[in-house]
């Protein structure tokens, strides 16, 4: 008996003996390359809690757990040196933006009423590991869904200059939506998508513009404030010149109390209080004591 050939043979059991251990939040799936059962849509998963690759077979890992991915101008965020997302607002407005997604590869997924294995459906899509995903499919459906709803929102309502339009929460909420509807098939579940620096139009006159008209509208909301304080202590100082009035005698108390009513019916609202009538929302106070 050749020694060599027996220890060789030890080795290469005991090497296939251990396999790669599956961790928690992790699935294994195990590709078969040649045969009938070959191709990422035949995957079988790996339960034993050890993955063997055998001769023939290429063993994929895929972990469940929540994921986030950031595309940005900066290198340090991983990915290129350029990951922005660059896209036309409605009127053809030229922006860009840095993007953070947060997603998972779902365990079960529900299709026409049958739940399906979410990582073999991501394998037979896209035929990667999760952590070639991120920077390449996930990477091209986020920026081609961000362009094409891009073009339903103004560069204004996405800077919050256009209080009376769509915003920024509602542009990325239907990113969000419009992602997940196309992914959730393939096994992958959007959780979110946000700007995280906000958007930025490209043209330095767009933005000047609507810097312009978010000062007009932060002042237009402070005037409204100070006009709204004014108000309220000129009335506070009428009803103050009122009780004066009455203690001098020039007016009696009931002209005082009718006077006081009519402020408080004017700033009501129509609206009764919880467990109470319409007594309830005149504060009652004693008749000032005649001088």
């Amino acid at each position: 008996m050749d020694l060599r050939k027996v220890l060789l043979g030890s080795l290469v059991l005991s090497l296939v003996g251990c396999g790669t251990i599956i961790n928690p939040g992790e699935k294994a799936y195990k590709v078969y390359l040649s045969g009938e059962s070959r191709g990422f849509d035949k995957a079988v998963e790996i339960t034993d809690g050890r993955a063997h690759e055998g001769i023939g077979e290429k063993v994929y890992f895929i972990s469940t757990a929540l994921k986030n991915v950031v595309y940005s101008a900066k290198a340090t965020e991983g990915g290129t040196a350029d990951q922005s997302i660059k896209f036309n607002a409605k009127g053809g407005v030229k922006a860009t933006g840095n993007v953070a997604v947060s997603y998972q590869i779902a365990d079960k997924v529900t299709i026409d009423g049958q739940e399906k294995d979410g990582g073999k459906l991501f394998l037979a899509a896209y035929k990667v590991d999760d952590d070639n995903f991120a920077q390449g499919a996930l990477f091209e459906a986020v920026r081609k869904t961000i362009n094409e709803v891009a073009v339903k929102y103004t560069i204004d309502s996405m800077m919050g200059a256009d209080p009376s339009g769509k915003s920024l929460a509602d542009f990325q909420g239907e990113i969000e939506k419009v992602l997940n509807e196309r992914l959730i098939t393939k096994g992958v579940q959007i959780l979110s998508v946000t700007f995280t620096d906000g958007v930025d139009p490209i043209s330095d006159s767009i933005r000047k513009s609507i810097e312009n008209k978010q000062q007009a509208a932060l002042e237009a909301e402070q005037t409204e404030a100070r006009k709204k304080k004014a108000k309220g202590e000129l009335e506070i100082e009428q009803i103050e010149a009122q009780k004066n009035k009455v203690k001098s005698g020039s007016l009696t108390p009931n002209l005082l109390r009718d006077k006081e009513l009519d402020i408080i019916d004017k700033k009501w609202d129509g609206r009764l209080p919880d467990g109470g009538n319409g007594l309830t929302i005149l504060k009652q106070q004693p008749a000032p004591k005649q001088q």
